[in-house]
């Protein structure tokens, strides 16, 4: 099993072969972000937090191989299922995205070296502009 991402902002998640992913994210004392009674500055801690999540799965390195890999050697792992209920709060207070069930890698075009768009189980298209209106 390989680490995928050291960032403080994502649950564990470990690589075990091609797109499988899955996590392991320990003692979790402060619960899920569906929390209730938070601060304003809780939320929007809690929201560049879960941000700065996102932007480290479509940063994660991969090794020598090249599927999924843009022209920078970086792959995007797309979470495709991001909501509250999938994020959880650590013991030290820190938002992590985490559920990975349906995360997909970006793979290349590889006649023009641009990132394909994802398929999803009903076969539309997802645009990265979708994407990110799903994030919010």
């Amino acid at each position: 099993m390989e680490r995928l991402s050291k960032s403080p902002y994502i649950a564990d998640i470990f690589g075990l072969c091609g797109n499988s992913v899955v996590n392991e994210f320990g003692f979790m004392s402060g619960g899920k972000l569906q929390r209730k009674n938070l601060s304003s500055k809780e939320k929007l801690k809690f929201a560049a937090q879960a941000s700065m999540g996102v932007a480290d799965l479509h940063s994660l390195v991969l090794g020598n191989d090249e599927k999924g890999s843009n022209a920078n050697g970086r792959a995007t792992l797309i979470h495709l299922d991001l909501k509250p209920e999938n994020f959880i709060i650590s013991k030290d207070n820190v938002c992590k995205v985490h559920d990975f069930n349906l995360a997909r890698f970006l793979e290349n075009n590889i006649e023009t070296g641009e990132l394909c768009n994802v398929r999803r189980n009903d076969c539309n298209r997802v645009s990265s502009a979708q994407y990110a209106f799903f994030f919010g």
